[in-house]
């Protein structure tokens, strides 16, 4: 944006202000530091904009072009969205190593954000291509294209194990993230609870505190050979009468932890206790099962008697490395999906016509065989358990300690015993008070031996970070280019004579 451009926008903004005082305005920042950023002040509104991991502002991805970040405060009392967000109004980890990774450009690896930097298979553009020659530039039925919602419920069926009726159990939405926004517009009431399994994916606090919930918490305990283990005695403690709704994750991320059939068979007699709660079933992993001791995903729909209480969302950014299509689904029960149908044209009118098409050719090959795997979810199995390993080993090597991951493109590793240069540990920021152990890692890394990484005190609630439970743990992607990975790997080995622990 040019200096010209700016002051119109600027001149603008004051003949806005002096004419209609309430006017809602924002602050425009260019991606570079926070000691470098340029910026014109309009006014004032709501919530950090940059919305969890979607944004990539590492300069060295060609996929991924510098974008502006609004920030936003409410000097005026003007939010309502501020009330609601309750504490999560303002920079987030995102905004704050998003910027720190705009910052380094090519001088880091950049290992935190979960978008790959590879293109997708052939077929997955092909697809794309032969969509737009088709004629399916128009709206679609807002609940879903009908070619798609008839192959995901065919599929559905096959996974669940009963008939899937395609024009009311099945919902098409703007990737996964509004398909969890919409599904708790539609089940929580104000002053409803939703219990989540911490560490959690960040955008889920903001989406039940914006349809009025609360969230309650249940910590997942790391275990270094074993993973990361649920508290069942902690999780039937939490549901009450007022639950609404549990969210569950597997692959779950950040941990990578995938629950066993006993697990969700487990947590299944406890929600048959509590008839007005509903499971909403994150599974946008559910392909990426890469643990060579791990079972097959388990659908908790599909288990007894748990169809009519679950709603199943998934999306195809995450299996085919297309994550800027923005293409999710919901699978429930009619009684569930019903209000789903009603409340989507309030947001959009459709997801777009053409990628609704295009994955409905993708999702018919991905079956077929692929490489030299029965099909296309079986080779990116093993693509990522490569990438996996390739990375723990560079992570062990260092003097890291890995947590077991089976699912997802992350891994987790314990940095509690890492003695951290102190200047970072003595920061401040914005985005978390006081700054933790981990968060002070991930910047040391970051800025001396370039490779970024996410804290994941961030995913835990306040409450467990103000009272030491959440430990001291750091996100790795591994969902990058094998070339993206070695780099990293080389910068990993070469700081483990630097990596001082201290006495467990």
């Amino acid at each position: 944006m040019t200096v010209d451009s700016r002051m119109k926008k600027l001149y603008c903004a004051v003949l806005a202000f002096t004419f209609y005082p309430k006017v809602v305005a924002l602050r425009v920042i260019s991606p570079t530091s926070n000691k470098h950023r340029r910026s014109i002040r309009l006014g004032s509104l709501s919530q950090e904009s940059l919305s969890a991991e979607a944004i990539s502002t590492s300069k060295s991805s060609s996929s991924s072009p510098p974008l502006d970040v609004v920030e936003t405060s409410d000097e005026l009392g003007q939010s309502a969205l501020a009330s609601r967000l309750a504490g999560g109004f303002g920079p987030t980890v995102w905004s704050e190593f998003g910027a720190l990774a705009s910052e380094l450009g090519d001088n880091v690896i950049n290992l935190g954000q979960g978008f790959p930097d590879f293109e997708p298979p052939a077929f997955v553009r092909a697809a794309a291509v032969n969509a737009i020659a088709l004629d399916c530039h128009q709206y679609t039925r807002p609940a879903g294209h009908p070619p798609l919602v008839q192959l995901l419920a065919k599929r559905y069926s096959n996974h669940l194990g009963r008939s899937v009726d395609p024009m009311k159990e099945v919902a098409v939405t703007v990737g996964c993230s509004q398909a969890l926004y919409v599904a708790m517009q539609c089940l929580v009431r104000p002053g409803d609870e939703v219990v989540l399994l911490e560490p959690f994916f960040d955008l889920y606090v903001g989406q039940i505190r914006m349809a009025g919930g609360i969230p309650k918490y249940v910590a997942l305990r790391a275990q270094a050979q074993s993973g990361w283990e649920i508290d069942f005695e902690a999780l039937e403690a939490a549901l009450t009468p007022d639950t609404r709704v549990l969210v569950l994750n597997s692959p779950h991320n950040p941990t990578g932890k995938v629950f066993s059939e006993s697990e969700m068979l487990r947590i299944a007699e406890m929600v048959q206790k509590w008839p007005k709660l509903t499971v909403v079933s994150d599974e946008v992993y559910k392909y990426t099962v890469h643990g060579e001791d791990a079972g097959p995903h388990v659908h908790f729909a599909g288990l007894p008697g748990m169809f009519d209480r679950t709603l199943t969302l998934s999306s195809a950014g995450k299996t085919f490395s297309v994550t800027g299509w923005q293409i999710g689904w919901i699978v429930g029960p009619e009684r569930l999906v019903r209000d789903v149908h009603i409340a989507l044209p309030f947001l959009q009118f459709c997801a777009s016509t053409p990628m609704q098409q295009a994955l409905v050719e993708v999702l018919e090959k991905a079956d077929e065989p692929y490489g030299d795997s029965a099909s296309y979810y079986d080779w990116l199995c093993v693509r990522y358990r490569h990438k996996a390993a390739l990375l723990a080993q560079a992570l062990s090597a260092s003097g890291l300690p890995v947590v077991a991951s089976q699912g997802g493109y992350f891994l987790t590793v314990d940095v509690s015993n890492v003695d951290v240069p102190k200047k970072y540990l003595e920061e401040t920021s914005p985005a978390i008070s006081p700054v933790t152990k981990d968060w002070a890692f991930c910047r040391w890394l970051a800025l001396e031996h370039g490779v970024l990484s996410i804290p994941v005190s961030p995913f835990f609630s306040a409450e467990r970070r103000a009272d030491g439970s959440s430990g001291s743990f750091a996100r790795f992607a591994f969902c990058k280019s094998d070339k993206t990975l070695e780099r990293a790997a080389a910068r990993l080995r070469s700081i483990g004579p630097l990596i001082s622990l201290k006495e467990q």
